[in-house]
């Protein structure tokens, strides 16, 4: 690949890089705040959580080793 090609792609690419982390940045900065804002209104009234279905019994399998006989 000519020098002429590779140096332009270079510079675009880390350019783009530097804005994905920038956007990442962003989006973590944005979730703590909002995060932390919604804590302070929290009180913990309402309703007790209950599931929909039952809980479901499960059995639990147990394999046991298989004697290998030989042939000879």
């Amino acid at each position: 690949m000519p020098l002429v090609l590779a140096i332009p792609l270079v510079i675009v690419f880390n350019i783009l890089v530097i804005m994905m982390e920038g956007m990442i940045v962003y989006i973590q900065d944005i979730r703590l705040h909002l995060y932390e804002w919604f804590t302070k209104f929290y009180s913990g009234t309402g309703i007790e959580f209950r599931n929909m279905f039952p809980r479901t019994i499960r059995a639990q399998l147990v394999w046991r080793e298989k004697e290998i006989t030989s042939l000879a």
